[in-house]
């Protein structure tokens, strides 16, 4: 991080580094300086993510000071954080997020804000920019337990699915508007994300997240009160919730998760949850009507996310489509490779041969045996459990 953020220096002279981007043209990256004004913040933090969380997610997610570890003459020396703002403009910014609660503000005695984090901004679009958490202090207190990214999909994962002759794949799917800024932090949350820089009491007592207690203290720190891009443990406990949402609304099951350590679903639908991403992969018959059930499960989890306090970003959503792109990748299927260009797939030749970058094959690809089984369970411990095959291997190691 300290490669590519701006001095004080620089910033006073208006410099916006941006990661890794030299003079040379070398790395390219987009760290910005916080600018309130091109910052926008959708809705309240009304998501209660604990109904949804095991019981190890649910702790680390309510008290993240007490599952942590201790600050002890061992630690590492937390690095050099900042706010990357001027005064003034961190005043505007708290005020942007105080009017979404978004803000809570603390006495020096609730918070740790050597291990505390910092902000900056990277370019979103040419109007709007995504507010980042520098948590590198935080960090390093936390572990995250890595089981629930096990159940990540990603798009390698669909050239495992195997298509009859007669069947088409079709990928329905739904995103998720700010699902970070939409959790709802308890107290202990907000105060393990204390933002570096203290302030004076008189200088926020006209926010509304202001107490009169705080008056009687000589600083105040700006706590973020809801999950950010930059703590550790994000992507774990997103991961989890969405798994959680779509597990208790019946959407998604042990059978039909697409993810990385479990072996490829062979049921109709294939449910793929990456973070924000909901996505339905549906082997359809050529002659079946439409609407697909892929597209009949993504409309009910559009319905779940409302009903717990989410929102759908439905202009992102798509339904039944053969040409998608999600995941970081853009696929396609019914596609043959002739020569040196694509053609459209004809059933009647025999002759076909598969492009390199097919997505979608039509024959097995996945060597089912050697794969990790993944046993799905929300109300106790992640567990993996291996094929018959994957065991006689490690006993012979």
């Amino acid at each position: 991080m300290s490669n590519y953020l701006p001095s004080k220096s620089e910033e006073k002279r208006g410099v916006e580094k941006i990661p890794g981007l030299k003079a040379d043209g070398g790395n390219l990256s987009t760290f910005k300086p916080i600018e309130s004004s091109r910052l926008k913040f959708v809705g309240r933090p009304t998501f209660n993510p604990s109904p949804f969380l095991d019981p190890l997610s649910r702790r680390i997610y309510e008290n993240p000071l007490k599952e942590r570890d201790p600050i002890t003459s061992q630690t590492p020396k937390p690095p050099h954080l900042r706010v990357h703002c001027s005064k003034q403009e961190k005043i505007k910014l708290f005020e942007l997020l105080d009017a979404s609660d978004r803000l809570l503000l603390a006495p020096p005695k609730l918070v740790t804000p050597a291990y505390g984090s910092g902000l900056f901004a990277v370019g979103k679009s040419l109007e709007k920019d995504r507010m980042i958490l520098d948590s590198r202090g935080a960090n390093i207190l936390e572990a995250p337990p890595n089981r629930w990214i096990r159940a990540l999909s990603a798009g390698e994962l669909i050239s495992r699915i195997h298509l009859q002759p007669d069947e088409d794949l079709l990928s329905s799917g739904s995103d998720l508007k700010d699902f970070y800024y939409f959790f709802r932090s308890t107290p202990a949350r907000a105060y393990r994300n204390v933002l570096v820089g203290p302030m004076h009491p008189k200088e926020l007592c006209h926010l509304h997240s202001f107490r009169p207690e705080l008056l009687q203290s000589p600083t105040v720190y700006g706590c973020l009160n809801t999950l950010a891009m930059g703590d550790t443990q994000a992507v774990e406990l997103a991961q989890a919730c969405h798994i959680g949402i779509a597990a208790q609304h019946q959407i998604v099951n042990e059978q039909n998760l697409l993810s990385l350590q479990k072996p490829t679903p062979r049921t109709k639908d294939a449910v793929g949850i990456v973070i924000d991403d909901f996505v339905v992969l549906t082997k359809q018959k050529k002659d079946e009507e439409k609407p697909s059930s892929g597209a009949i499960r993504t409309s009910q989890m559009e319905e779940a996310y409302q009903k717990v306090g989410l929102m759908p970003n439905i202009d992102k959503g798509f339904r039944d489509e053969e040409k998608a792109t999600y995941w970081g990748l853009m696929w396609m299927v019914n596609l043959e490779l002739s020569g040196d260009r694509f053609e459209s797939y004809s059933s009647g030749r025999t002759d076909h041969r598969y492009g390199p970058n097919w997505i979608c094959y039509r024959r097995p690809f996945a060597d089912f045996g050697r794969m990790p089984h993944f046993s799905f369970s929300l109300q106790e411990e992640i567990s993996f459990t291996y094929g018959q095959h994957f065991r006689e291997q490690q006993r012979t190691r």
